[in-house]
């Protein structure tokens, strides 16, 4: 009687006589995020190695500089090297701060515009910080132009600047600068340069971005 209570109080006990039952299975091994979703993890690769790369352009760049401004000291006096340190520290401040604040204005800018990157040879049809349309470019070279004492230096622009009139194969901007194509060349596949102060584009991007170009629109050079 009192086996019998026992056994009806815990029926989980295992009975003498009964077979052993199976452990149970373990759960299946949980797949890792970046598993499930390989193409997530290409994407952060590549915009890793995007951004090594830049990193390495622009130390390229750096070292160029570097080079080109130790040539140019060595045939200076003390006086005019003194002379040009003070100027240099001068300017690149003012450099420094003009780059920086067109960069901020083009990534937080609304409205449709473009930026140009010097030191990379880009432009960007962007609107809110969003690239539509990305375009190899060339720089017009630092050059004085005149004649003899009626010279006037030209460099590549830095900020902002102004759209002020659009043709066929040139962009006018405020103070003289042009984006412009050459018609009878599709893409820079050549080593031609852009003249000084301006920039070449490819002729199949600037006709695929000329038709939102406007008077007024924003272009940012950093």
């Amino acid at each position: 009687m009192n086996q019998g209570l026992q056994q009806a109080v815990i029926p989980a006990e295992r009975r003498a006589g009964e077979p052993p039952r199976p452990p149970h299975a373990p759960p299946p091994p949980r797949r890792s995020f970046l598993r499930a979703h390989p193409l997530i993890l290409v994407a952060i690769l590549l915009a890793i190695a995007g951004f090594v790369a830049g990193d390495y352009e622009l130390m390229h760049k750096q070292v160029e500089y570097e080079a080109e401004i130790a040539r140019l000291r060595q045939g200076m006096s003390t006086v005019e090297r003194r002379r040009a340190d003070v100027v240099f520290a001068t300017n690149k401040d003012k450099l420094r701060l003009i780059v920086e604040l067109a960069r901020r204005q083009a990534m937080g800018d609304r409205e449709l515009h473009l930026s140009i990157l010097l030191n990379r040879g880009e432009m960007s049809l962007e609107r809110e910080g969003v690239q539509l349309r990305r375009m190899p470019v060339r720089i017009g070279p630092e050059a004085d132009i005149g004649d003899a004492g009626h010279t006037i230096h030209i460099v590549a622009p830095r900020g902002e600047r102004t759209v002020t009139a659009v043709s066929p194969w040139r962009i006018t901007l405020d103070g003289g600068t042009t984006i412009y194509a050459d018609s009878t060349r599709e893409v820079l596949a050549d080593t031609s340069a852009a003249t000084p102060g301006n920039v070449r584009v490819g002729a199949t991007d600037l006709g695929a971005i000329l038709p939102d170009i406007k008077p007024g629109m924003s272009v940012y050079f950093y």
